[in-house]
C-alpha cells in the first residue's frame, strides 16, 4: 500500500484518471493528431510523417479498446446483475440465536457498530424497520419483499410491516423468493425471532429504535448492487506484463509452475456454469502458458485442478520439518509476494536435502483478472484436496500461511473435517476473517469514500475491480467466512467437546455451525475432554491497517474468556502492545502470547500488506514460518 503523501496522492489520482477515462483520452488524441493532417499549413507539411506515425498506433489502441469493451468488459459487467447464491443449509432458530448473542457479545461499541453498518448514517434515521432489514440479511440471508401491485400491507403486533398479495384461491399469501437468497415467505415465528433480536439490541443500547423506516441505508454486501469503475485495456496489458515478470522471478527462484488442467484432460466433471481455466478463459491471456520459454508450454506438470494453478517446490526435509502452503490476498496475484517466497525458499541450511517444501496457490478471481467467479467453499476444498494429494504423503501435515483475503480460504480449510487436522500450524498475516462480524472490512473495502493515497489505491485497483467486486458482492458470505478463536486452535474440527456434540447430532451437516455454537453455549455432554491438543497459531497484525480493525482483532485474540474482548476492562500488557510509537520505528515488531496460546505479532507503524514491503518485518515473518515448520515444536516462535 502507498504511504499517504501529497505527491503520492497526486500520482495515484492521475493514474486512476488516465485508466478510467482512457477511451475518451484516446479519441481526443486521435482528433488532435488527425486535424493537422487534414489542414496542415505548407510550412508544417514536413512534420506530417511524424503525425501519421503517431496516428496509426492510436487508431490501433482505440480499436483494441473498443473490442475489449464490447466483447470482454461488458459481458463480465453483466454478470454483476445476478443474485448471490447464499450457502445452504440455513441456520436453525437456535443456531441463529446463539450466533446473534456471540456477535453482540463481541462488540465493544454497539452504537458505532450500527452506525458503520448503516454507512455512517445519522443514528436518528436508523429506525426499527431499518434494523429489521439489516438483521434479515445478516442472520437470514434474505431481503425484505417490496410492495407489489395488488398487495395489502398488514402490521404485526410488534409494528412490523408485512406485504401480502392474494393468490389464485383468493387467500392472502406473503411474497416469496428463491431459496438461494432474496425475498422469502413471511413467517410469524421468524417475525417474533427478529423482534426478539431487535429488543435485545435495544436493551444493550439502552434506548428504543423509533418506529417505521428512516432514510438510513444498511450495508448488505451480497444483496446490494455491485459497484465498479471502468479501467482501460491498457491496465490489463500492464497486469499481463507483471504476470510474465512474476513467472520469470519465481522460476528463477527454483519454483515449478503447475497450471490448471484443461477440462478435456480432467477426470472430474466441471460445473456447467464454469469454464476451465485456460489461457483464453482468463483476461489478460496468460502468455506463459503459450510462450516457449522456461516454464512455458510442455515444460511443466499440470495441476490436478481445472480451476487452481500453483507454484511448487518439493519437500526434502530429512529432519521432520513441515512443508508450507501459502494463499495470497487480493492484488496482482503472487507479484507482491515474490521476494517473500524467494526468501522463504532460501533455506538457512546449505544442505539441499533440508529444504522446506512450498506450495503457493494462484487464486485468479481476486488477482485483477477477468475470469470465472471464486469457487464455492465445497468446490474449493475439493480442488485443494486434489492438489495436496498430487504433492504426496509428505504433505499430510503442513504449515498454512495466508495473507488478507487468503484468510477466508484458510477459514474453509481449518473448518473442514478432512483438511483441518492436516494443518499443524497456521500463520495468518493481515487476516480479514477474524471478527468479520464487525463492519470495518465490508465498509472500508466496498463503501468508504477514498481520501488518502492508500484509500484511493484500494478503492480503484481492488474494490472497483470487476472480478474482485463480483467476488465480494456475490460470493462473500460472512457466516461461512468468519472464524472464531477456538476454531483457529482446534487441531481437529471434531475433537473433544465438538466430537461429543457431533455424535449427538449425526444428521447435522451445517459446516459445523451447530457444534461450534453449542460448544460456545457450554451445551456439552459430560465427560468431554477440554484439554485437546491445540494447533499452533500466529497472527500478524498491522497497526495502521486501512481495512481491518486490528486493535479489536488483537484484543479478541488476547482475551481469555469468551466476550472478554468486548468488556471495558483492559489488559495492560495488550494495551502496551497496541500503544502508538514514533513513525521512524517503522519495522518495529511487538509480541504477545495470549492465554489461549495464540501468538500475536504487532507491527504498530505498518499498513495492510506493508509487512511484505519492509525488509525487517518480512524477515521476522519468514523466521516465524521457519520455526513453525519444526514438527512437535514446543518452544516460543517469537522472532529472534
Amino acid at each position: 500500500m502507498l504511504d499517504h503523501t501529497p505527491s503520492k496522492l497526486i500520482f495515484i489520482r492521475a493514474c486512476i484518471f488516465l485508466l478510467r477515462y482512457a477511451p475518451i483520452i484516446e479519441v481526443l488524441l486521435i482528433f488532435a493528431v488527425s486535424f493537422p493532417l487534414l489542414y496542415t499549413p505548407p510550412a508544417l507539411q514536413h512534420y506530417s510523417h511524424f503525425l501519421r506515425a503517431a496516428l496509426y498506433p492510436l487508431l490501433a489502441l482505440y480499436s483494441v479498446e473498443l473490442l475489449y469493451l464490447v466483447f470482454v468488459y461488458t459481458p463480465h459487467k453483466r454478470r454483476l446483475l445476478g443474485q448471490a447464491d447464499h450457502p445452504l443449509p440455513r441456520l436453525t432458530r437456535s443456531e441463529r440465536s446463539a450466533l446473534f448473542e456471540r456477535v453482540v457479545g463481541n462488540v465493544s461499541d454497539l452504537e458505532g457498530y450500527l452506525r458503520l453498518w448503516f454507512l455512517d448514517g445519522d443514528p436518528s434515521e436508523i429506525k426499527r424497520e431499518n434494523v429489521r432489514e439489516f438483521l434479515l440479511w445478516a442472520f437470514f440471508e434474505r431481503d425484505v419483499p417490496p410492495p407489489v401491485q395488488g398487495s395489502t400491507n398488514t402490521v404485526s403486533d410488534s409494528g412490523a410491516v408485512t406485504s401480502c398479495q392474494k393468490g389464485d384461491d383468493g387467500m392472502a399469501t406473503a411474497n416469496g423468493f428463491s431459496e438461494g437468497g432474496g425475498y422469502y415467505e413471511v413467517d410469524r415465528d421468524e417475525e417474533e425471532e427478529i423482534d426478539a433480536y431487535i429488543t435485545r439490541t435495544e436493551e444493550l443500547l439502552g434506548r428504543k429504535f423509533p418506529p417505521g423506516r428512516g432514510s438510513a441505508k444498511s450495508l448488505r454486501l451480497t444483496l446490494d448492487a455491485v459497484h465498479t469503475q471502468y479501467r482501460s485495456v491498457i491496465w490489463y496489458g500492464i497486469v499481463g506484463l507483471i504476470d510474465l515478470v512474476t513467472h520469470a522471478i519465481l522460476s528463477a527462484a527454483r519454483f515449478a509452475y503447475h497450471p490448471p488442467t484443461p477440462h478435456s484432460l480432467a477426470s472430474h466433471p466441471r460445473a456447467p456454469s464454469r469454464a476451465a481455466t485456460t489461457p483464453m478463459t482468463v483476461f489478460p491471456p496468460r502468455l506463459q502458458h503459450i510462450l516457449p520459454f522456461a516454464g512455458g508450454r510442455g515444460r511443466h506438470n499440470k495441476s490436478p485442478s481445472t480451476e487452481i494453478g500453483y507454484w511448487y517446490r518439493p519437500h526434502k526435509s530429512k529432519t521432520g520439518r513441515l512443508p508450507v502452503v501459502f494463499i495470497h490476498g487480493i492484488g496482482i496475484g503472487l507479484w507482491p509476494y515474490t521476494r517473500f517466497l524467494a526468501e522463504l525458499n532460501s533455506s538457512p541450511s546449505e544442505e539441499e536435502e533440508e529444504q522446506i517444501g512450498i506450495l503457493a496457490l494462484e487464486i485468479l478471481p481476486v488477482s485483477m483478472r477477468l475470469t470465472d467467479p471464486p469457487l464455492p467453499r465445497t468446490e474449493f476444498l475439493r480442488h485443494m484436496t486434489k492438489i495436496l494429494a498430487q504433492c504426496g504423503t509428505e504433505w499430510d501435515g503442513f504449515v498454512l500461511v495466508s495473507h488478507s483475503y487468503g484468510s477466508v480460504l484458510t477459514t474453509h480449510i481449518l473448518k473442514d473435517q478432512d483438511l483441518g487436522p492436516r494443518v499443524k500450524r497456521a500463520v495468518l498475516i493481515d487476516p480479514v476473517s477474524i471478527m468479520l462480524h464487525l463492519p470495518d472490512v465490508a465498509y472500508n473495502f466496498t463503501r468508504r469514500p477514498p481520501r488518502m493515497a492508500n484509500e484511493w489505491q484500494l478503492w480503484y485497483f481492488a474494490s472497483m475491480d470487476l472480478g474482485v467486486a463480483e467476488g465480494l458482492g456475490r460470493h462473500f458470505f460472512w457466516r461461512d467466512n468468519i472464524i472464531w478463536r477456538e476454531e483457529l486452535l482446534d487441531l481437529d474440527p471434531r475433537s473433544g467437546e465438538k466430537r461429543a456434540i457431533d455424535d449427538d447430532n449425526p444428521d447435522n451437516n451445517n459446516n459445523g455451525i451447530t457444534r461450534r455454537l453449542q460448544a460456545q453455549q457450554q451445551q456439552m455432554p459430560s465427560g468431554s475432554n477440554r484439554n485437546e491438543r491445540k494447533r499452533k497459531v500466529v497472527v500478524c497484525l498491522s497497526g495502521k491497517d486501512l481495512i481491518t480493525n486490528t486493535r479489536a482483532v488483537a484484543r479478541y485474540l488476547a482475551s481469555d474468556e469468551e466476550h472478554e474482548s468486548a468488556k471495558h476492562t483492559q489488559n495492560e500488557d495488550v494495551e502496551q502492545m497496541l500503544a502508538d510509537m514514533p513513525a521512524d520505528q517503522r519495522s518495529t515488531c511487538r509480541h504477545y502470547l495470549a492465554p489461549s496460546g495464540i501468538e500475536i505479532l504487532w507491527f504498530p507503524q505498518l499498513d495492510h500488506a506493508h509487512v511484505f514491503e519492509e525488509r525487517r518485518a518480512q524477515d521476522r515473518v519468514v523466521d516465524v514460518i521457519r520455526r513453525c515448520s519444526v514438527k512437535e515444536e514446543e518452544e516460543d516462535v517469537t522472532p529472534k
